[in-house]
């Protein structure tokens, strides 16, 4: 049963890193109406990377202290 939830806890994250990453690469112009370049784009995409190897070090974390 555990390893079922890790394992619909990683597809979440998976699919909300891939449409997020999608949408960052796809819209011209933000929220606040920066026209998106380049440089913009890679700046948002490293931090949604920054976050989502946060979120698996946690996981990690975790899944470590509980195996002992």
């Amino acid at each position: 049963m555990k390893g079922r939830k890790w394992r619909f806890i990683n597809d979440v994250v998976g699919s909300v890193t891939i449409i997020l990453s999608l949408i960052i690469l796809i819209r011209p112009v933000d929220g606040t109406g920066h026209v998106e370049t380049w440089g913009s784009r890679l700046l948002a995409l490293g931090v949604l990377a920054i976050f989502v190897l946060l979120f698996v070090g946690v996981e990690s974390l975790i899944r470590r202290v509980m195996r002992h």
